[in-house]
């Protein structure tokens, strides 16, 4: 069975993913910021329904099947569809840097960064999830993770000049946003085994410590700071917002479930896009790079468009996959694969 408590917050993570990406305004986009850390906390609260018992090699193999095959099949898709388009003019051809960044996960188009956060997290999340398990104590486990969030702290103001070489940017961008979302992570596996009480508590513990950096930063720098500028590599700015707003989503999520069953269409779609938010995100790729490339358009119409479209080509993808390309198909394990690749 779904819980559909853990598929409404992927929704909401999903929804203001694609709405970053159509550059609302400054204090929208500060509101929506902790999206991303949403998707790592739902993965965690979602890891210790779906997890068997299976060997860590296998595990990491469906991983893998699940989350990269799926954009190394889309940025094919994408690059060859913009090398058809460039040969008739229409549009630049992408340099082989950045496709080969894309394929890697490091920079090239951008937006396919949160898969490579999903992929060194799940390198993690069986031995954190075998820690959560033996840590019985909440003391106990949130002071681990915060000891170890302030050693990552150090680390980053440690290795900061370093990082801007091109050896330095590569290891932030696999080991420091590895720790950084597996402590995410960690928080997200153990929030079902917290009451309502001490999740309000540690939402408060992160708000707080976001208001004093804010006002930190205000003093030294005389203007409000925004969080987007902490978040690359994560730093406690950025996380502590994110994690605050996050718990506060886990806390409203149970308000918001009973409103959504009364309406069966609007569950039906939620739980459609949670189902399939991989196709989703990947879909409304190309949509947002057509409006970037033609800007004169409201962020409100961009979001629409953008999030409507890339639904109903979801929507029309995994009907075709269900209704005529797995029914033809007899073997069990490919059909599994198949489905995987094009519907999860």
């Amino acid at each position: 069975m779904r819980d559909i408590k853990i598929d409404f917050l992927r929704f909401l993570g999903l929804s203001l993913i694609i709405l970053a990406h159509v550059e609302p305004p400054t204090w929208l986009a500060q509101l929506r910021n902790f999206d991303v850390v949403l998707m790592v906390v739902v993965s965690g609260l979602a890891f210790t329904q779906s997890r068997r018992v299976e060997s860590y090699q296998s595990y990491l193999w469906k991983r893998i099947k699940r989350l990269l095959f799926p954009v190394w099949l889309f940025l094919s898709f994408y690059f060859l569809a913009n090398t058809g388009l460039s040969l008739l003019g229409k549009t630049a051809l992408i340099p082989p840097e950045v496709i080969l960044d894309s394929y890697t996960l490091t920079e090239g188009i951008g937006y396919v960064w949160i898969i490579r956060v999903f992929l060194l997290v799940a390198l993690t999340a069986p031995f954190i999830a075998r820690a959560n398990q033996r840590i019985k104590d909440h003391k106990v486990y949130f002071s681990i993770l915060i000891f170890s969030y302030l050693i990552y702290e150090l680390l980053l103001a440690l290795t900061s000049q370093y990082t801007t070489t091109s050896l330095g940017e590569n290891v932030s961008l696999f080991v420091y946003y590895g720790i950084a979302f597996s402590l995410v992570f960690a928080v997200g596996i153990r929030l079902p085994q917290l009451r309502k009480a001490e999740c309000s508590v540690l939402a408060g513990f992160f708000l707080l410590t976001f208001a004093i950096l804010g006002i930190t930063y205000f003093t030294q720098q005389g203007d409000l700071v925004t969080t987007q500028t902490h978040k690359y590599p994560p730093s406690a700015y950025y996380l502590s917002y994110a994690m605050g707003m996050t718990v506060l989503a886990y806390l409203v999520g149970d308000k918001c479930i009973p409103i959504i069953r009364k309406f069966k269409k609007l569950e039906f779609w939620i739980l459609f896009i949670a189902q399939n938010s991989m196709w989703m995100y990947l879909w409304h790729i190309p949509i947002v790079e057509f409006f970037e490339q033609n800007s004169y358009f409201n962020f409100l119409i961009e979001y629409f468009v953008a999030y409507s479209g890339a639904m109903l080509i979801t929507f029309f993808q995994v009907s075709a996959v269900k209704k005529w390309l797995l029914p033809t198909i007899k073997k069990e394990s490919l059909k599994k694969d198949l489905t995987i690749l094009l519907t999860g």
